[in-house]
């Protein structure tokens, strides 16, 4: 199931920008949230059809008690996750992940109590005394924090910065769904090499990311999705590759009854790593924007002189509108609610009709200072995208030592199972 849930984590953004192009009933974006009902539903028909039924010798109880704690403890760390930017990280946000960590210990002090008393725990503790698997953990955590994190990441870019609508974007990333079909192929003809398998896709995925900053600095900010067709294929290949054995791999370094309890756990540590990879990516992506876009605006402050000095705006005026233009520019990028006009713009406009004294040329204004602006979002947003791809292929390098944790091979027979 491996290489299921890391296509549709692709594919995911081509449907949910089908629907929000669609606009069903005027709900705009929202409608992305009904994907999951009717595939909701589908998964627990075909579940029941084709699955097959389940028999063991002894029926284990629930561990209510370790399903409240763990959920609690995850609750306590993905929400400030994800909602700490959109808040500016106040003190609650780090006071909540502080007391995720109490709880995750309480819920592991717990579950060894379970064990020890002959009872079933949600999740068996010895797992983690295991090298292969605890590495595994870690590796996973590291991989998905850094595919979700760069498919937000990438998602904002082609939407925001270089305008693309959502069915657009997510269409952008076609290559990388079709890489990964090919990586997954390949794997399985080369499944005999096991570990290597993992390591080559974690290489070819970086070479992938390489190659979309590549590309991002040759064409500047006039890059289209036929130009990072290449790179964005490499990189799905490498992910492909990886995917495909990884399950099976960390599963080789448990016994075959700890089998669900370890599946489920590596599930779970991609839900969590997605989370982080949100955090951190997305603080990073953001936190570099605002000074970005206003960098670029200076890059392009010479030009949109000529063009107020052509509608005779006084030297000093002309200062104040591209110092505003600088500032509203990087606060509409960094906006919490894009349909909120930030002070600054509000500045800008006041300071833009009083700089002009004719009709005539406060009419073309406008159109300068919005051509400077947009050039500015793509070149700004261009140059952050590409700070962020170092940062992503880091996280592969890291990802490609951690592999070195896990067994050579999957089991006998296991390999493509997962």
């Amino acid at each position: 199931f491996g290489p299921v849930m890391g296509l549709s984590a692709v594919c995911g953004p081509i449907l949910a920008g089908w629907l929000v192009d669609a606009d069903y009933f005027g709900t705009g974006w929202r409608m992305i949230f009904l994907i999951n009902l009717p595939l909701g539903a589908a998964a627990l028909l075909g579940a029941v059809r084709y699955l097959p039924r389940g028999r063991s010798g002894s029926k284990p109880r629930l561990d209510i008690p370790g399903m409240i704690l763990v959920s609690l403890a995850a609750m306590l760390i993905i929400f400030p996750l994800v909602q700490g930017r959109e808040y500016d990280w106040p003190l609650w946000t780090f006071l909540m992940m502080g007391a995720s960590v109490l709880v995750f210990i309480a819920f592991g002090a717990y579950e060894s109590r379970r064990s020890r008393a002959g009872q079933d725990p949600l999740v068996i503790p010895g797992l983690f005394r295991k090298r292969g698997f605890s590495g595994g953990m870690t590796l996973g955590l590291v991989f998905f924090s850094t595919m979700q994190g760069f498919m937000l990441v990438f998602n904002l870019y082609t939407q925001i910065g270089l305008g693309y609508s959502p069915l657009k974007a997510g269409l952008v990333m076609v290559p990388w769904s079709g890489g990964m079909i090919v990586g997954f192929g390949l794997a399985q003809a080369v499944a005999r090499f096991g570990r290597a398998v993992l390591q080559a896709g974690t290489l070819v995925m970086a070479l992938g990311v390489f190659g979309v900053w590549l590309t991002l600095d040759m064409a500047g900010s006039g890059v289209g999705p036929w130009q990072l067709l290449p790179a964005l294929l490499v990189t799905g290949v490498g992910m492909g590759l990886l995917m495909a054995p990884f399950f099976d791999i960390v599963l080789a370094s448990v016994e075959q009854h700890e089998t669900g309890s370890a599946s489920g756990t590596m599930t779970a540590i991609q839900q969590l790593g997605g989370a982080f990879g949100v955090a951190l990516l997305g603080t990073v992506f953001f936190g570099l924007l605002g000074g970005g876009i206003a960098s670029a605006v200076d890059d392009h402050s010479d030009t949109l002189r000529g063009q107020l000095t052509a509608a005779h705006v006084a030297p000093a005026a002309q200062d104040r509108v591209v110092l505003d233009l600088r500032t509203c520019a990087s606060d509409r990028a960094v906006a919490k609610d894009p349909e909120t006009t930030p002070a600054s713009c509000t500045r800008l406009e006041k300071d833009t009709r009083s700089a002009v004294t004719s009709p005539q040329d406060a009419a073309r204004i406008p159109a300068a200072l919005e051509d400077t602006a947009s050039s500015a979002f793509r070149s700004g947003f261009g140059t952050v995208m590409k700070t962020v791809l170092w940062i992503v292929d880091g996280m592969l390098v890291l990802t490609f030592l951690l592999a070195f944790l896990l067994p050579r091979r999957a089991r006998p027979g296991e390999s493509g199972a997962h």
